[in-house]
């Protein structure tokens, strides 16, 4: 199986509201909000696809000098094959060559793995946010890296 990092399109909308509804127990991501940043030019929405199926997204909305990683996920089955990755440091390369030279996120304080694996990319936390989830309701992790 080839997988490909690649630009979203409409045609992925469907794949990537599901992955979106199964992987958070209350998406914050509408249908309509994806649709929306797929077709925002601040907003750099990738896909990774294998064999013309969606694995995974990550979306990074870019207010240069800085970007923000809002959204990332990976379909359960494709979890732990370093698609995440892939798609951060694809985001990374490109935010990096238009001038981005600091790139933000938040992630939850339980999510051990994302957070070794965006400590592994170089992230560095910044602070917390208390309360920030909700159901269930705990605090974010705020971490940055310089690009």
């Amino acid at each position: 199986m080839r997988i490909k990092i690649r630009t979203a399109e409409p045609r992925h909308l469907d794949e990537i509201t599901r992955i979106e509804h199964e992987h958070f127990p209350h998406p914050c991501w509408s249908r309509e909000l994806i649709e929306r940043k797929l077709c925002d030019p601040d907003t750099r929405f990738l896909v990774a696809e294998a064999d013309g199926v969606v694995l995974g997204y990550a979306v990074l909305q870019r207010i240069p000098p800085e970007a923000e990683l809002l959204n990332i996920a990976v379909d359960t089955p494709a979890q732990r094959q370093g698609l995440g990755r892939r798609m951060i440091l694809q985001l990374m390369d490109e935010a990096s060559g238009q001038g981005i030279e600091t790139m933000y996120l938040e992630a939850r304080a339980s999510n051990a793995g994302a957070l070794a694996l965006y400590r592994s990319l170089g992230f560095e936390q910044t602070g917390r946010r208390r309360a920030y989830y909700q159901n269930p309701v705990e605090g974010a992790v705020l971490m940055m890296v310089t690009l």
